[in-house]
């Protein structure tokens, strides 16, 4: 049922119409058949990346249909939620509301030092840092995207040799080159938009949690010289 669901989300979002619509859809295409297999990681991660080409609203449902069934109701109430500020055709709003309904949340029992129990109790909240996991994903991906920038840009610069080139072997050296570090470039920045969203939206996540537990935590996390906020 599950599958059948992500399936007609998917086939829900806009055709292929535009230069970055193919790769949005292929990697769309890519989530439903991780999914199918289980593949919960792998599908998580082409889904994000689908939404980082192309912000579909779709993809956000397809989203909180993969964390449902990785059992991570949590993530998947997020997604859901943000499916549904994008006012969405009511028959996805109602899916996306029997999605939120049948996947609850289980309440957090409260942990010592939180400011409900224990020597925390008298003098406040107990703060924490950010979520470690978020930070590290967030900046394995913001790595990744200066590195496919750079190359990026040598892709840029061999070609402008190749066109100043004045013999054929090296004009051919140069393309090949180009060539070489334009595939290089685009797996980088794909890699690296894939984690990006994932940390960034891990450390929403968290932050949304521990403010439910009612423990303070940092509202902004400084990365990559970008302050994020949530």
């Amino acid at each position: 049922m599950l599958g059948s669901v992500l399936f007609a989300a998917l086939c829900l979002a806009p055709p292929p119409t535009g230069p970055q619509s193919r790769p949005a859809a292929e990697a769309a295409e890519s989530a439903l058949s991780h999914y199918e297999k289980g593949e919960y990681a792998e599908a998580r991660a082409a889904i994000a990346r689908a939404y980082m080409i192309e912000p579909w609203p779709e993809y956000l449902f397809a989203r909180a249909q993969i964390e449902r069934a990785d059992g991570d109701c949590v993530a998947a109430h997020e997604f859901y939620g943000l499916y549904l500020e994008s006012d969405p055709p009511e028959k996805g709003a109602a899916l996306a509301r029997e999605g939120m309904a049948a996947c609850p949340i289980p309440d957090l029992p409260p942990e010592a030092g939180d400011g409900t129990t224990g020597p925390g109790a008298a003098s406040g909240a107990t703060p924490t840092g950010p979520d470690a996991l978020g930070v590290a994903l967030t900046s394995v991906g913001g790595a990744s995207l200066v590195v496919g920038a750079g190359l990026y840009i040598g892709t840029a610069v061999q070609r402008r040799a190749a066109q100043g080139a004045t013999q054929h072997d090296r004009f051919g050296d140069h393309i090949d080159r180009a060539r070489r570090l334009g595939v290089a470039a685009s797996a980088m920045v794909s890699i690296g938009a894939a984690f990006a969203v994932a940390g960034i939206v891990r450390l929403v996540i968290v932050h949304r949690r521990a403010k439910a537990r009612g423990r303070r935590v940092p509202a902004r996390v400084a990365l990559w010289g970008m302050t994020l906020r949530w």
